[in-house]
């Protein structure tokens, strides 16, 4: 995925971020995909937007979720969401995300 602008959201943690509705992502070959947030997490001194493709979450007849992990870099105003290539920082976040969320996952 590329780089994605976002205006007018703070990433402070006392902030709730608003609900963004569907955001438009761009993959490698330059096809649009959305995604929803379905959560922002802390990691050393990081915060990380973990996505999911739009309506999946809603989709019961499939019990896994192909879920994006993207770097949510303050500039000014903005956020922009980075794509994380380091496979070792994807897994402790997801980690993370599991610890925090533990009623999104079955034993």
């Amino acid at each position: 995925m590329d780089d994605l602008n976002l205006n007018n959201n703070s990433m402070d943690e006392n902030e709730e971020m608003e609900d963004l509705g569907p955001i438009t992502l761009v993959d490698e070959n330059g096809e649009e995909q959305q995604f929803e947030l379905i959560d922002t997490v802390r990691y050393e001194d990081q915060t990380f937007a973990i996505m999911a493709p739009y309506g999946e979450l809603d989709d019961e007849s499939d019990d896994e979720v192909n879920l994006v992990i993207l770097r949510m870099v303050q500039e000014g105003e903005d956020i922009t969401l980075e794509t994380v290539e380091d496979e070792d920082l994807l897994d402790a976040v997801y980690a993370t995300f599991q610890d925090a969320n533990p009623d999104l996952f079955e034993d």
